[in-house]
């Protein structure tokens, strides 16, 4: 099975409804990468040997997602800008 990635430039305040919007296409799989330190709170959760130190967060983020090559990405695409530009 082949796959296509695609990667969206977002704020991080915009995370939760990028990824929202992207789960009501049925994207389901996602990946955020931020520059969000984690709390003490959060790190204490983790079963993780090492935290990396991040740079100050300047808010920026991005979405990484999936779609199998035969789904018709287009169509999808076109549904995800339509639902962006009504936010």
């Amino acid at each position: 099975m082949k796959w296509n990635k695609y990667k969206l430039k977002t704020t991080t305040q915009a995370e939760d409804f990028v990824s929202g919007v992207l789960m009501e296409l049925g994207i389901s799989g996602i990946q955020v990468e931020d520059n969000v330190q984690i709390s003490q709170e959060d790190k204490e959760k983790q079963f993780i040997d090492y935290l990396a130190d991040l740079p100050e967060d300047d808010g920026t983020a991005y979405i990484s997602f999936y779609t199998e090559e035969d789904d018709n990405a287009e169509q999808l695409l076109d549904q995800l800008r339509e639902k962006l530009k009504e936010a």
